[in-house]
C-alpha cells in the first residue's frame, strides 16, 4: 500500500449526483481522505474554504520516554505549523467509505486542480459500490481474535511472565538503536574526513 498524505477538505465540493447510494453530502464533505499526489510522507493537508491549500509540519521533535512504548518511547513534534502550498499540482485524493448499516462499502475519488496555491477546480473521478460482506466477515474473525488477545494479556502467564520479556525485549531494542545511530554518525564523522582528504 505504501504511504499516503491525508487531506481534509472544508473547500466545499461540487454537488454529485448520490441517489442509489446510502451517501450523504455532508458525510462526503467530512469524510478524511488520502492522496499520494504531494510527497506521500504522512503530512495532513487541509483544502480551506477560501480555497487555499496548507499542510501541517513540526518544527522540531523531541524523544519522550515511555516504558509502555514499543521502543520505550516516540518522537513527539514540537511546535505545529500551518504552511501554506504555494505551487501549481493535480491531486487526485479519494477514500474508501465503510457503511455497516447496508450491504455495500463506496470507493469515491475526486480530482483537485491547484494554480498557485489556490484551488481551480475539484471534480469527480470515481463513485463505485462493492459489496461488503467479505469486510463483515472479516471484521467479526478480527474481534474474535482481538477479545482472545485480551484474554491472554489478563491471563497470570502475561501478567507475571511475558510482560517482563517483553519490556526486555524493547529495552534490547532501545539499545540495539542506540549503538546503531552510534555507528551510523561514526561513519558520517570518516566520511566527511575522508572527503575533506581528497
Amino acid at each position: 500500500m505504501g504511504l499516503f498524505d491525508n487531506v481534509n477538505c472544508k473547500y466545499k465540493l461540487p454537488d454529485i449526483d448520490i441517489s442509489g447510494t446510502s451517501l450523504t453530502k455532508e458525510e462526503l464533505q467530512e469524510e478524511n481522505y488520502q492522496t499520494k499526489d504531494f510527497d506521500s510522507s504522512m503530512i495532513s493537508y487541509t483544502f480551506n474554504e477560501d480555497g487555499t491549500v496548507t499542510y501541517e509540519t513540526y518544527e522540531s521533535y523531541e524523544w519522550v520516554d515511555d516504558d509502555t512504548a514499543f521502543l520505550g518511547g516516540y518522537s513527539k513534534g514540537v511546535n505545529l505549523q500551518h504552511i501554506t502550498v504555494k505551487d501549481d499540482h493535480v491531486i487526485r485524493f479519494y477514500s474508501s467509505i465503510n457503511k455497516n448499516q447496508d450491504e455495500n462499502d463506496y470507493w469515491i475519488e475526486w480530482k483537485a486542480l491547484i494554480i498557485n496555491g489556490v484551488i481551480s477546480s475539484i471534480t469527480l473521478e470515481k463513485l463505485e459500490k462493492d459489496s461488503n460482506a467479505t469486510r463483515k466477515e472479516n471484521e467479526k474473525l478480527w474481534k474474535e481474535e482481538a477479545l482472545e488477545r485480551n484474554v491472554y494479556m489478563n491471563s497470570f502467564k502475561y501478567k507475571y511472565l511475558m510482560k517482563f520479556v517483553e519490556k526486555g525485549r524493547r529495552r534490547i531494542g532501545r539499545f540495539l538503536i542506540s549503538i546503531t545511530s552510534f555507528c551510523i554518525k561514526s561513519l558520517h564523522v570518516v566520511n566527511s574526513f575522508i572527503y575533506k582528504l581528497l
